[in-house]
């Protein structure tokens, strides 16, 4: 089964969340998709905008950018990305999609498949 329990080694990374006051959410290392749905899902957010844990630095302008495409398109768009086709340089990936593609990645993708490991492939696959 893919759902491993919080690996102790991540305690430390929790406590220094809580002493930032910043929110931290624990789950599978292995099923980052079901962690990072059960995540977005303990808030009360429309949108998830996704950028890399090795691309800390975004830029938000383009970020903002994204963001509004989307809220601005939202009656024909569910996802916007400049990840899909390399189009600015490494590190500067953002992704940006509603909480509905989301669910939907998480109740199709089957619970063995490998790909759970990551969030974007599986919801371009819906």
């Amino acid at each position: 089964m893919w759902q491993q329990p919080d690996q102790p080694q991540d305690d430390v990374l929790e406590a220094e969340a809580k002493r930032l006051n910043v929110s931290c959410w624990r789950g599978s290392e292995e099923d980052v998709l079901s962690r990072v749905h059960d995540a977005f899902f303990s808030t009360c957010a429309d949108i998830h905008v996704e950028f890399y844990g090795d691309s800390p630095f975004v830029d938000f302008f383009q970020v903002d950018q994204m963001i509004g495409y989307l809220l601005k398109n939202t009656s024909s768009l569910d996802y916007v990305s400049n990840a899909i086709k390399t189009t600015y340089p490494p590190g500067l990936e953002v992704t940006v999609y509603k909480a509905s593609c989301l669910l939907e990645a998480q109740k199709s993708t089957a619970i063995d498949d490998p790909l759970r490991e990551h969030v974007g492939p599986n919801i371009q696959q819906i």
